[in-house]
């Protein structure tokens, strides 16, 4: 078991029963730090840094040391650069700890629960060519893993 669980374990923030590497683990966790956090973005307590280039779009975000952070459900797969730090990330198809520098593909439709050992730099990149990033997040992210389903449907139908 690695840190990260036993931390999420630790603060109840997993209920009994409830198979740790699962979306419905991780949507739990969530739920659980919104009552003890409050809802939305935390620019303050995690600063992030958007960047345009030749229709890619990079957001690059500052996760400070032993912090929890619940990503968001992404409608594509895409590149993550981790160029600073050390953080465990908690999917539903298991626990990866991840050391820079390093690069991986996200696939379409995780969503991270993540626990930040050391201060970390984690960059995403995503093809567009729009500079908005409300607009960006409209087309990039799912809601609920329900609308990322019914998108995968879709696809696979055409």
């Amino acid at each position: 078991m690695t840190q990260a669980v036993e931390v999420f374990e630790a603060h109840g923030l997993i209920k009994d029963g409830i198979p740790m590497v699962s979306r419905q683990a991780i949507l739990m966790l969530e739920d659980e730090m919104v009552k003890v956090f409050g809802a939305g973005e935390h620019q303050e307590t995690f600063p992030v840094t958007h960047r345009f280039a030749n229709d890619v779009y990079a957001r690059e975000i500052l996760l400070p040391a032993e912090t929890i952070v619940i990503g968001k459900i992404h409608r594509h797969g895409h590149l993550n650069v981790i160029t600073k730090g050390r953080c465990a990330v908690l999917t539903e198809f298991g626990v990866e700890d991840y050391v820079a520098p390093c690069t991986f593909i996200s696939l379409a439709g995780t969503k991270r629960a993540v626990y930040v050992y050391e201060d970390t730099v984690w960059t995403t990149f995503h093809g567009t060519s729009k500079t908005n990033v409300d607009e960006i997040e409209d087309d990039i992210i799912c809601k609920t893993f329900e609308e990322f389903d019914a998108l995968q449907q879709l696809e696979n139908k055409q």
